[in-house]
């Protein structure tokens, strides 16, 4: 019986991908974090344009068995926001524009 997935084996230390993303410049966790907090980076140079190509293959990955690409707002009713959680009761003031 052949194995269901093989381990690789380096001659070098392995580093995860917020390493290589900073070491070549295309990562700014520093600016991200302090624009919308912890946990959060800017993706940058190569890194932007990765994203892009990376979308832009998955559109057409799924457009060529059918599906249909779609653009949907940002913004929504308060009530649907409520009902995804994304909104309790009081905070829905905070995040409403008012017209």
């Amino acid at each position: 019986m052949s194995p269901l997935f093989i381990v690789a084996r380096f001659d070098f230390e392995c580093k995860n991908f917020k390493e290589l993303l900073k070491k070549y410049g295309m990562l700014d966790a520093e600016d991200g974090h302090k624009v919308t907090g912890r946990n959060f980076a800017y993706l940058k140079n190569d890194a932007v344009l990765l994203e892009f190509a990376l979308n832009s293959w998955a559109m057409e990955f799924a457009e060529a068995r059918g599906y249909a690409s779609l653009i949907v707002p940002n913004m929504c009713k308060r009530q649907i926001a409520k009902c995804c959680g994304v909104l309790s009761s009081d905070s829905a003031s905070i995040l409403t524009y008012h017209f």
